[in-house]
């Protein structure tokens, strides 16, 4: 695809691609971390990372893996330093290609800050964490990292979800929904975004991701 057929699709096209693009990147890093997952006990101080994100990222070397790809490569290489697919995809959005790379480096870095990510996923065993008394089979709702909920309810977890976007004031929304969401399901949660956030523009996705059954993004 030229450059002149780029700049004719818009924001929802473009995100379409990117995330197609970002799923095959994170498919062969899950591969390549596969082959590497032969230590028997990994542990982590989640407090000291921050956020569960930031931790995950710590846990599999991601940033450090990158700076010694950039550093080996044959041509200038600048590593972004985002924590989260949405961040990834708001930094490619922002870049432009008549732009010095330090100005890119600097849009791209800049952009982060104002992704809201969050993420609706379940729980796997018993637990209690943050807070909140969480059970197998329980759907949990992240923000940014942090436990924003956790119910069997997930159209209350996507309710409580819209309702941070909309407090926010976020003006851009992107609702990827997972491989065990139906569409119909989806056109659900669309509709309840829209609602509780009506002055954003939401798009929804397919993003066929797996473990999570939605993933969005809000700036």
């Amino acid at each position: 695809m030229t450059d002149k057929e780029l700049r004719k699709l818009s924001r929802a096209e473009l995100i379409d691609i990117l995330f197609e693009l970002q799923t095959q990147n994170e498919n062969l890093t899950a591969e390549n971390r596969e082959l590497a997952a032969q230590l028997e006990s990994r542990q982590l101080q989640i407090t000291e990372a921050g956020s569960i994100a930031e931790a995950a990222l710590r846990l599999n070397g991601v940033f450090e893996a990158a700076q010694a790809a950039a550093e080996l490569a044959a041509r200038e290489v600048v590593v972004i330093p985002t924590k989260t697919v949405p961040q990834g995809i708001s930094a490619m959005l922002s870049f432009d290609p008549g732009m010095e790379p330090s100005e890119n480096e600097a849009a791209m870095t800049d952009c982060l800050s104002g992704v809201m990510t969050m993420q609706i996923t379940y729980a796997a065993r018993d637990s209690d964490f943050d807070g909140f008394d969480i059970h197998a089979g329980d759907y949990l709702g992240l923000c940014d990292g942090a436990l924003a909920g956790t119910t069997q309810d997930i159209t209350a977890l996507l309710a409580t979800l819209a309702d941070k976007t909309a407090a926010a004031g976020k003006e851009f929304i992107n609702i990827f929904y997972g491989a065990d969401i139906s569409e119909a399901d989806a056109e659900q949660a669309l509709a309840l975004f829209q609602q509780h956030a009506p002055d954003a523009e939401v798009n929804l996705v397919s993003g066929g991701q797996p473990i999570y059954y939605y993933l969005i993004s809000a700036e």
